[in-house]
């Protein structure tokens, strides 16, 4: 697995990339590759938690049934929210009722349950308080530890992360690098995420 933080300072252009990456953003020029769709998992900095029942909210956009009720419930313990397990088959306002950690929680949720082979993160970690993030690392170095990264962020995951190597992203043109499987050219981006 290749983990990789690209690293750039408060409007360096890290959202434009993640959502560019996620097929979001159609302006601009270069040449992005990913694996094929349903092989990569996108996590924003902030976590989309429809409203409905908890469990089509933690599944989301997957119907409860891909995963099962045991399945779900393992995820939110995994990620300390356990005590939402009972409340799987109630419907309410969730975006609203869950702090934004426990959001970003219920993302990395979905991640257990889909098991992606790609993971590409907007500064996944930035809304989880000290104890998320170190149950969210520990998943990341144990059941999600073949998981490939793509860390988009300020460094705030290089804190925590120290294995991932960091690309810095400015605004000066550089010759294109070559970082495992990673390719990136920072004045015409080209990001090429090759199977494993």
């Amino acid at each position: 697995h290749e983990r990789v933080l690209l690293q750039g300072a408060l409007g360096s252009g890290k959202t434009i990339l993640f959502r560019a990456l996620a097929g979001l953003w159609t302006t601009g020029e270069g040449r992005i590759v990913m694996p094929e769709r349903g092989r990569v998992h996108y996590l924003p900095t902030h976590a989309y938690v429809p409203p409905g029942l908890l469990a089509d909210a933690i599944c989301y956009p997957h119907p409860p049934r891909d995963f099962g009720l045991p399945a779900i419930a393992e995820a939110l313990e995994a990620v300390g929210l356990g005590h939402l397990g009972a409340q799987l088959s109630s419907s309410d306002r969730w975006d609203q009722l869950l702090s934004s950690g426990e959001r970003q929680c219920i993302a990395f949720a979905r991640v257990l349950l889909e098991r992606p082979d790609w993971l590409v993160t907007d500064d996944a970690l930035m809304r989880l308080d000290p104890d998320q993030q170190l149950r969210v690392i520990a998943l990341l170095k144990g059941p999600l530890a073949d998981v490939g990264i793509l860390g988009i962020g300020n460094g705030g995951e290089r804190r925590n992360t120290p294995q991932f190597p960091v690309i810095p992203v400015d605004d000066r043109p550089r010759r294109p690098a070559r970082i495992g499987v990673f390719e990136h050219v920072v004045d015409r981006v080209e990001i090429i995420l090759t199977a494993r």
